[in-house]
């Protein structure tokens, strides 16, 4: 009996046990349960919290996304139009016109005015007469154009092309000793214009005229009284005092058939180095007035009363326009359109 007590005793103890940890194990799972239960509570508040405010914060984006998209859709348009414009502008192009001032001086009958209608007027062959009043004219020379060489005045990154148009704006001026002073004023308005025009380094052109039949006869009074006039002084003082500068001295002999004709047998080259020999003593303040290097002689035959054998002309003309094609063209240019420097290849006393 007792055996069976102590039996019945330690099965009570050992369920007893069971029943304990059962009970301690629901219980420990209970308050884990709701411990773990109220961590995932907060968990999915928290990222539910976040994913309102990702979705908010999505929306935003998205709503900027439209705007950008916009605003990028409309900046393409006006980019369009500015492609447009910026072609249009480019297509256009700025014309210039650029003067070389050019003064024609010497006594009477010489051939000032024969010289001048050659170039501005060549298909007139009716008589005139003598100049009695200071006039001008402006005679074409050269044309060319420079791509892509000024900013636009719309758009300065815009560059358009430069076409020029370049003239010689020509003086002629009476033989008489009372117009010097006028070929003075005028050799200094031009000068100040010409560097506000082309804002290059260009002076006026000087063309002395002579009569080279006076090469054998000697100059006359009249030629000796022109050239020993005021008028190269005064050059020469506003030249000291930069407010002229002379671009090239042209020494011209008109009426080379008739000095030919008293010196048969002789070349061009000789009958030119005679008149340079004898109207010396007139040239000397002459070449005192300009850069030797920018001196230079030639013949011409031109007489009013026999307009279709004149010769010569275009010859000065080219030498009067050569420091201006050179200044905005470029010397190689220069030669290409007008010919070798006749400063080099005429026998000249500073050579």
């Amino acid at each position: 009996m007792n055996i069976l007590a102590e039996a019945d005793s330690g099965a009570a103890e050992v369920v007893a046990a069971v029943l304990g940890a059962t009970i301690t194990g629901l219980i420990t799972w209970a308050v884990t349960r709701k411990t773990a239960t109220a961590q995932l509570h907060r968990e999915n508040e928290s990222l539910a919290d976040s994913l309102r405010k990702k979705r908010a914060a999505l929306t935003e984006k998205t709503k900027a996304l439209g705007a950008a998209t916009k605003e990028a859709d409309d900046l393409r348009a006006v980019a369009k139009k500015y492609a447009a414009v910026r072609k249009a502008l480019s297509a256009s192009s700025v014309v210039r016109d650029y003067h070389q001032p050019v003064l024609v001086l010497g006594p009477r009958h010489v051939g000032k005015t024969s010289l001048v209608t050659q170039w501005h007027a060549p298909w007139d062959h009716t008589a005139f007469g003598s100049t009695q009043k200071h006039r001008f004219c402006t005679i074409p020379v050269y044309d060319f154009s420079r791509p892509d060489a000024l900013p636009h005045f719309a758009d300065s990154e815009v560059m358009t092309t430069e076409h020029l148009h370049l003239k010689l704006r020509v003086h002629d001026f009476p033989g008489e000793l009372d117009a010097q002073k006028s070929a003075v004023v005028t050799a200094r308005t031009e000068t100040d214009q010409l560097r506000r025009e082309t804002k290059k380094d260009l002076g006026i052109v000087l063309i002395c005229m002579f009569d080279a039949g006076e090469a054998v006869s000697g100059a006359n009074s009249q030629t000796t009284s022109y050239y020993n006039g005021e008028l190269f002084a005064n050059l020469k003082t506003m030249m000291g005092s930069g407010q002229i500068r002379i671009e090239r001295l042209i020494i011209v002999f008109n009426k080379y058939d008739i000095l030919a004709a008293k010196l048969p047998g002789r070349t061009t080259r000789e009958l030119l180095k005679l008149c340079i020999d004898r109207f010396a003593p007139i040239l000397e303040p002459l070449s005192g007035a300009c850069n030797q290097e920018r001196i230079c002689e030639t013949f011409t035959n031109l007489d009013r009363d026999k307009p279709l054998d004149n010769q010569g002309g275009s010859i000065v003309l080219g030498e009067a326009a050569r420091g201006l094609v050179e200044k905005m063209a470029g010397r190689d240019e220069a030669e290409r359109v007008i010919g070798e420097d006749l400063t080099t290849t005429f026998i000249s006393p500073h050579l």
